[in-house]
């Protein structure tokens, strides 16, 4: 009797810590908060800082919008989003920087003469796509700079007399490295409309371009 007594005793105790230890289990989780997983946040992409990029941006209602050139592999093989064109225009009378990425945009920035000098080039009117260029690249003797944004509703804006400028900041001795900046206003040559191109930067290392 004294046994069983006693062995009823030990089960009621052990159900007693079963149920404290039940209770403080759940006290305690009660008290742990899950932190809820905070939402993705877009990164806006950055200007790059390596060498070999172009970059510039569109200001658009209120907002600026950043473009860069981008490689691109299609079927026809690699394409590079900067080149240097040494003997730009019909009568190879000047050098043509030029920022690229596919199914965005086609940026041409042309040096008459050449890039001969760090400092101020002054924009002109450029001929591309019109009756002065006739769709070709003839290019008239003077700096222009040219835009294809192939999502706006027209697609390529023109330098007019005046409208900016570009800045060659750095060039070396054998002209192989050239670091720039540009600011202008193109123009629709079809429309009454304009681009504002701000803060745009190019960097090429001709020894280091894929």
């Amino acid at each position: 009797m004294l046994v069983k007594l006693l062995l009823k005793t030990k089960i009621i105790k052990m159900k007693t810590k079963i149920l404290l230890l039940s209770l403080i289990f759940l006290t305690l989780s009660g008290c742990i908060k899950l932190k809820p997983a905070e939402p993705v946040k877009n990164e806006e992409p950055k200007p790059p800082t390596t060498v070999n990029h172009f970059y510039f941006y569109i200001e658009k209602d209120g907002k600026d919008k950043l473009y860069i050139a981008e490689d691109y592999q299609g079927f026809g093989g690699h394409y590079s989003g900067i080149g240097l064109d040494e003997e730009a225009g019909a009568n190879d009378q000047g050098q043509m920087i030029d920022g690229y990425k596919h199914d965005s945009f086609h940026f041409s920035l042309f040096f008459y003469g050449g890039i001969t000098h760090t400092g101020t080039y002054t924009l002109k009117h450029s001929d591309e796509g019109t009756p002065e260029g006739a769709g070709g690249y003839t290019y008239l003797n003077q700096n222009q700079a040219f835009v294809y944004i192939y999502n706006y509703p027209h697609a390529l804006y023109i330098s007019e007399d005046n409208c900016g400028s570009m800045e060659i900041t750095y060039l070396s001795p054998d002209k192989r490295e050239i670091k720039g900046n540009f600011n202008m206003t193109l123009y629709s040559p079809v429309a009454q409309d304009s681009l504002v191109i701000k803060n745009g930067h190019f960097w090429i290392d001709l020894d280091k371009l894929n």
